[in-house]
């Protein structure tokens, strides 16, 4: 139950929860039953003050939100127990889960309201260290990303209106089964407008690799 304004409504795959997020912070669960219809399950006051982010994982187990109190919580969705309490370095300003189903450790990248870097978690909340950090990809702070299982590729989107493509895993580069070239899509066309993004959504039944969420929605070529 909501107080105020929401903020994010998340639907979970496979595990077919509600998950809903208000400006002053909370966290609600709200789990679909045989009718169709979500009852209420439970609520959390997740942060102190604005939530900047949310993210589900893949297979719809884990949730994480990302708060301007500097810290980022990471629920159990099917059991919807808060299981990890995170403070990172730079203030949290976007999270994303990018592991695939049936993975054995859970991945969370968090990029930061300071620079370009994304940090790359343990999303178990075993330890306050990132597994690694992605560096020199974005040179302004990222604001939006989404995970592909099928590519195993992360897209991130900056400030500036730069769109990157980038394993979670391995080297970190860009996948070899996306494009070739930067040049052979219209992802500049964002960059040279300067877009303010809202929200990357991958589109599994178009077979798109991404879709963006602007002010205006706007599907990108050449994925």
């Amino acid at each position: 139950m909501h107080k105020d304004q929401l903020a994010f409504v998340t639907f979970t795959p496979f595990t077919d929860f509600l998950i809903t997020a208000s400006i002053d912070g909370q966290v609600s669960f709200w789990k679909k039953v045989a009718s169709g219809d979500v009852e209420f399950v439970k609520e959390f006051k997740a942060h102190n003050g604005e939530i900047r982010s949310v993210s589900v994982s893949w297979d719809g187990r884990n949730f994480a939100s990302a708060g301007a109190d500097g810290s980022i919580k990471i629920w159990d969705v099917v059991t919807f127990d808060l299981v990890a309490v995170m403070s990172v370095e730079k203030s949290p300003g976007v999270v994303c889960w990018c592991h695939s189903r049936g993975a054995g450790v859970p991945l969370l990248a968090v990029g930061n309201v300071v620079d370009g870097e994304i940090a790359v978690f343990d999303g178990r909340g075993e330890g306050q260290e990132p597994l690694h950090v992605v560096k020199g990809l974005h040179r302004r702070p990222v604001v939006a990303m989404a995970f592909n299982a099928e590519y195993d590729c992360v897209i991130s989107a900056d400030e500036g209106g730069m769109v990157e493509y980038w394993r979670p895993s391995g080297n970190y580069d860009k996948p070899e089964n996306v494009f070739a070239m930067k040049s052979s899509t219209n992802l500049f066309e964002f960059k040279k407008v300067y877009l303010l993004w809202r929200e990357l959504v991958v589109d599994v039944f178009l077979q798109k690799l991404g879709k963006i969420r602007t002010d205006v929605d706007h599907d990108i070529s050449g994925w």
